[in-house]
């Protein structure tokens, strides 16, 4: 019978291990707000890793323009659609953009499990972010100026 606990006691703590070890999933919130003579950008990242690996970037980007006509807030907004509209059309990558009044909002979303090749944009090269550490990325984006939780 003590044998029989001590199995038992042992299978649970294997279990316990086991699944405790697959579902370590985190994940990194970053922030930034930039204010220009002529727009404020707003930068939200959210990347999710599973044992230590990048699963998911999540990129959400608003520009709030203080002082722009139609006219100038449909240039960014097609020009940041010819950019993002290439990458698009890899698997594993979606975007979608917004325009309303004197706001454009970018909306990315990068799934590295199912991503191949991607290129990189902005101020992170997405190509070296299955080598990146999670506490390499909190300090590179600190020092590019973003606030993490």
């Amino acid at each position: 019978m003590k044998k029989i606990i001590t199995l038992f006691t042992v299978l649970i703590l294997t279990i316990f291990l086991v699944s405790g070890c697959t579902s370590n999933k985190k994940i990194v919130s970053c922030h930034l707000t930039e204010e220009e003579d002529e727009v404020t950008i707003t930068t939200n990242l959210k990347f999710t890793y599973k044992n230590d690996k990048p699963e998911n970037m999540s990129y959400d980007m608003s520009f709030n323009f203080k002082q722009t006509d139609e006219e100038g807030s449909q240039f960014f907004y097609e020009m940041f659609d010819e950019i993002y509209n290439d990458l698009a059309e890899q698997e594993g990558f979606t975007y979608e953009s917004k325009l309303k009044d004197d706001q454009l909002k970018i909306l990315v979303d990068i799934d590295f499990n199912k991503a191949k090749k991607l290129d990189s944009f902005s101020n992170i090269d997405i190509t070296k972010i299955n080598e990146t550490s999670i506490d390499d990325l909190i300090n590179n984006l600190e020092q590019e100026g973003f606030t993490c939780d």
